[in-house]
């Protein structure tokens, strides 16, 4: 399975992708409430079904798709919201984001590298973002009939390190999909004890983390006043 929107699109509609969907959304209505209002929120990668109809309303919303993945009109044909755009490139004005989401992004980007550095640029002061990404120690990234397994894959610590290389700090940090990448309706119905006892006994395996980062603050240190330390010199003796 690939990046392509259409077959993310499908994967979503299968029983398997509802329920991964349900778990991306809890994730992410606790990063952004739907109360939230008066924000510039982008979403990049695969964020349509997360954008729910009240952040459009109160906000100001935009998803991004990159070039490889084909994009869809969205949230409809009167007034389309989204773009496919290049990573190493976003058409968004530096520090103007509010809340950036970012579900199939780094792994359908053709270099993540590139594209932290641009939501680095994009992200405001105080605003915050929220990466959802396959594990690379987790089954779900090898297992070829999820779109997860596409890709560019990081551990929790390799995308830590990585983000703080850019500039970025993390805020908080979750790990989820424990259960298996089945679509068998038998299966599923013992989804949840086996995620309640993944997350317990097995935490760095989980199939999706979550991370999310705000731009580093940097601290800079109290200069003496010029006039004091002007003040404090000795006085210099003239020769003869």
């Amino acid at each position: 399975m690939t990046c392509s929107v259409k077959e993310l699109s499908d994967f979503y509609k299968t029983p398997l992708g509802e329920v991964v969907q349900v778990y991306i959304s809890d994730i992410i209505k606790k990063f952004i409430p739907e109360t939230t209002k008066n924000q510039f929120i982008l979403g990049l990668g695969y964020v349509n079904p997360y954008l729910t109809k009240k952040l459009i309303q109160k906000n100001t919303v935009l998803s991004f798709t990159f070039d490889k993945m084909g994009g869809i009109t969205w949230p409809n044909t009167a007034c389309s919201q989204t773009a496919i755009v290049h990573g190493h490139n976003l058409p968004i004005a530096n520090k103007a984001v509010d809340r950036l989401i970012v579900v199939h992004g780094l792994e359908c980007c053709k270099n993540s590298e590139q594209l932290l550095i641009e939501m680095n640029r994009i992200i405001a002061h105080d605003g915050e973002i929220l990466i959802i990404f396959p594990n690379k120690a987790g089954i779900w990234s090898h297992t070829s009939n999820t779109p997860f397994a596409y890709g560019e894959h990081f551990t929790m610590s390799q995308l830590n390190t990585t983000l703080s290389k850019n500039g970025l700090a993390i805020t908080s940090e979750e790990r989820f999909l424990y259960f298996p990448p089945t679509q068998s309706l038998y299966t599923q119905s013992f989804f949840a004890p086996v995620e309640m006892m993944g997350s317990y006994f097995l935490p760095y395996f989980s199939g999706l983390n979550a991370i999310t980062a705000k731009k580093r603050t940097l601290i800079i240190p109290n200069q003496p006043n010029q006039k004091e330390f002007a003040t404090k010199r000795s006085p210099v003796k003239a020769n003869g």
